[in-house]
């Protein structure tokens, strides 16, 4: 089970990435090897990745550090990736933990399954791959995360009003953020044929009870034309707010309140009963 994260949920942010990378040596975990070392910026990430570089790319990547260690019969691939801002090493980060024995025992986000450990660390995101298997690799794993975690600490921000709310505070372990379709198609993929070809950035929180079921998320839009778009393609021709849901389709029943001419909060649930207003304030700030 997810432990339950604190309310006020830490990333951390920069608007240009310039802290020196520490990587863990073979000094800093006794009996330990380093049998590669590699780097890759910009489009070089193509070069290294065969699938998922079109993802990361869409979040902002910036440069990743590669390093495999071994250890008597363990062996273990190290990736740092630096993205360009906290929320999008969050984003990596949130669409691709799945499957986790452990949450958060690393930092405020981490995942830990037999294959690995993954951490979202401000502008980093940091998969470390259980390359070899077995119990002795994934602990050569913990190791590494742990020594690279008190080699690089970081400045702390604050996620946007809404993500602290209260009342979401049951859900914030379904916690998404992401910069495009290509995330939304990973891990919310019924939103998916709600946007056009535009750019927007979304968090996303699951909803649930013993009687319905949504999904709430915060819209960010380039502009009032893209935003417009979207609440077409989601059958909502009404007012800016609308907090009594209101049917779309058969099973699918939306509400929304308008914070300003790029941004909304949108509230999809299986029912009626699930309202906007149970979980925000009827006007909430600017920015939200």
């Amino acid at each position: 089970m997810k432990k339950a994260l604190p309310l006020f949920l830490i990333f951390l942010s920069f608007s240009g990435f310039s802290q020196k990378i520490r990587l863990v040596t073979e000094k800093d975990i006794p009996g330990i090897q380093i049998t590669r070392h590699d780097s890759f910026s910009g489009d070089g990430l193509y070069n290294y990745l065969d699938r998922g570089a079109d993802l990361i790319m869409e979040y902002g990547f910036k440069k990743v550090y590669v390093n495999q260690y071994s250890r008597e019969n363990s062996k273990v691939t190290f990736e740092c990736y630096i993205m360009e801002d906290a929320p999008s090493a969050f984003g990596i980060y949130s669409v691709s933990a799945s499957q986790c024995m452990f949450w958060n025992n690393y930092s405020t986000f981490s995942c830990a399954t037999p294959n690995g450990i993954s951490v979202a660390l401000g502008p980093l995101y940091i998969d470390v791959i259980n390359s070899g298997g077995g119990q002795d690799g994934f602990g050569l794993c913990e190791l590494i995360v742990k020594s690279f975690l008190a080699k690089n600490p970081q400045e702390q921000w604050y996620a946007p009003p809404m993500v602290q709310e209260q009342r979401l505070s049951p859900f914030l372990n379904t916690l998404c953020y992401y910069k495009g379709r290509l995330g939304v198609n990973i891990r919310l993929p019924m939103w998916s044929d709600l946007f056009g070809n535009y750019k927007f950035n979304l968090y996303s929180i699951n909803i649930r009870s013993q009687s319905f079921s949504g999904i709430l998320g915060r819209i960010v839009f380039d502009d009032s034309g893209s935003l417009n778009i979207f609440l077409m393609r989601a059958g909502i021709n009404g007012p800016s707010t609308q907090l009594t849901p209101i049917q779309t389709s058969p099973g699918i029943w939306r509400s929304w309140v308008k914070v300003n001419e790029n941004k909304i909060i949108f509230l999809e649930g299986t029912s009626s009963s699930l309202k906007l207003g149970d979980y925000i304030p009827p006007m909430p700030d600017v920015t939200w």
